[in-house]
């Protein structure tokens, strides 16, 4: 019998194919009815929709980095804080990912703005 993945495992995959810009592996981990909240979007409701977005952003951005600093659970919650690099921009933050039955339900991030300083 194949154990499930644990939780934890299923959000550093999450993180890798972020990395690896693989908007359909990241489709595999969420349900239909999956819920983005990002302070830059607000809400994005289903499945598609967000793919939709991540694939625009995946499509414009060259170079990609989803470091995972520190994770966490408790009861079907992840909570994972990070270090995102999209192209020169870096953002520090914390995504807080709902599970259902091995499926992403929610995942809510929270992150800072993009270090503008460090461009100059």
């Amino acid at each position: 019998m194949i154990e499930p993945q644990s939780l934890q495992d299923l959000t550093v995959q999450f993180a890798e194919s972020f990395s690896n810009k693989d908007a359909a592996a990241i489709g595999k981990l969420m349900q239909e009815d999956f819920s983005l909240y990002d302070p830059s979007l607000k809400w994005i409701s289903g499945k598609q929709a967000v793919l939709a977005i991540l694939e625009q952003q995946f499509r414009e951005t060259e170079n990609v980095s989803y470091q995972v600093v520190r994770l966490y659970q408790a009861q079907n919650t992840t909570i994972m804080e990070f270090v995102i690099t999209l192209d020169s921009a870096k953002f520090v933050g914390v995504d807080f990912i709902e599970w259902n039955e091995g499926k992403m339900s929610m995942l809510r991030c929270y992150y800072n703005p993009p270090d503008k300083s460090a461009d100059k």
